[in-house]
């Protein structure tokens, strides 16, 4: 059930924090770069989330809860698709966000903690093991060498 709860969720990391910020706006700004066709009404729910390293420098995350399924796989996949297409990857600088140098912004599946350190162990061992591609498709790690 928890699990079902989370399948419409995303993670938006490293986004910069600012007191006047608007993510619902924001969120929509990078459907639009993204070539992800969301709207305000496509979005149920929005927050920065805690750090799970207090001391960490990297900026709160961005949790965002869609409507429903479909919508946020689009909208991941849109911007993997981005990423692996365009000339940068997505970063302040394409959102018109003030940021010297720009800071690249990830999109991605939100996880529970535990999950999260799971998957920066596999991130991890694969890379010692030379292992090229991990990544995370319905709460779930898989790892590819080429």
């Amino acid at each position: 059930m928890e699990q079902f709860a989370r399948s419409s969720n995303i993670e938006i990391q490293c986004l910069p924090e600012n007191k006047e910020e608007n993510i619902l706006n924001t969120v929509v700004q990078i459907g639009k770069v993204i070539n992800c066709n969301i709207n305000e009404i496509d979005i149920s729910q929005y927050i920065r989330i805690s750090k799970l390293n207090p001391q960490s420098t990297r900026t709160r995350s961005v949790l965002v809860r869609f409507n429903n399924q479909r919508i946020r796989d689009s909208f991941i996949a849109s911007a993997s698709k981005y990423n692996k297409e365009g000339k940068s990857k997505l970063n302040t600088s394409v959102l018109g966000i003030a940021c010297d140098p720009p800071k690249t912004i990830f999109v991605a599946e939100y996880l529970r903690a535990n999950d999260k350190e799971l998957y920066a162990a596999a991130r991890a061992r694969a890379k010692e093991l030379g292992f090229r591609f991990v990544w995370v498709k319905n709460e779930k790690i898989f790892v590819r060498k080429t």
